[in-house]
């Protein structure tokens, strides 16, 4: 063979090389391409508050509410579900899922609790979402009968109703309790009124004195202790409670002065 032959042929397989190689690197620059697609969108959870304190009074039977808001805070679709740390009859929530925009319903129940402090931990599930699990601290103050001070010569319109405390001087009833400081020959005027029920009222020094044990009055009635001098306790008491609404006026013995 020839040097020019033999050049040509060098020549030809060299060229044939660059052809055979040239659908190869096609290929490859479409599998990169396939790996820059953007990705899907990802939904993010978020709820608010992220803490929720109440509080009732013991012996009240009235339930307490609040709620949560459930949102998406990113794109695309989120389902979500939600339940309780611990669990317990004093707290529940609704719906237990859904899909956002959503709101969850806390339900409080004082029914039973002794005087405390109760803890949980709302637990709320995102499906295939960032910031999931979310957590709502809960906080249930279950507290005693406080006292409202009345400022002399000054009239006050209340109500009993089921939210109030457990009567201190009357077991199974209702009360609100009210307090003053007042001096020797000094009054209270005191008026109750109701369609369904016999009311009480007590007047002491303290909320530990002793307890009623006579049965139900039929009409507003009153247990009287006049102590010399210092603070005094009011307490007005409903037994089988629906609806009352009281009026009291203080005012200093030797003319009534109402505000």
């Amino acid at each position: 063979m020839s040097g020019l032959q033999g050049s040509l042929a060098r020549g030809q397989r060299a060229a044939g090389a660059v052809v055979r190689a040239l659908p190869l690197f096609l290929i490859a620059t479409c599998q990169v391409d396939k790996l820059t697609n953007t990705p899907p969108s990802i939904a993010t959870l978020h709820v608010a508050p992220a803490q929720i304190r109440d509080s009732a009074a013991a012996g009240s039977t009235a339930g307490r509410a609040d709620s949560v808001a459930v949102a998406n805070a990113g794109q695309g679709t989120l389902s979500w579900s939600a339940g309780l740390k611990l669990g317990g009859q004093w707290l529940s929530v609704s719906p237990s899922g859904g899909v956002a925009p959503a709101k969850l319903r806390l339900s409080f129940n004082p029914v039973g609790l002794p005087t405390g402090v109760y803890r949980d931990t709302l637990l709320v599930n995102g499906e295939n979402a960032d910031s999931s699990p979310a957590r709502v601290l809960i906080e249930f103050v279950v507290h005693p009968c406080r006292v409202v001070p009345i400022t002399p010569d000054v009239e006050l319109r209340d109500s009993l109703t089921t939210h109030d405390c457990s009567a201190p001087h009357k077991p199974n009833s209702f009360a609100r309790v009210y307090g003053f400081t007042a001096r020797a020959g000094d009054s209270i005027s005191v008026v109750m009124s109701s369609a369904t029920l016999g009311g009480v009222v007590m007047l002491d020094t303290s909320l530990a004195g002793p307890v009623m044990t006579q049965g139900v009055c039929t009409v507003a009635c009153i247990r009287y202790q006049r102590p010399p001098r210092g603070a005094r306790v009011a307490g007005a008491a409903a037994h089988r409670l629906r609806d009352v609404r009281s009026r009291r006026r203080q005012h200093r013995s030797g003319g009534h002065r109402a505000a």
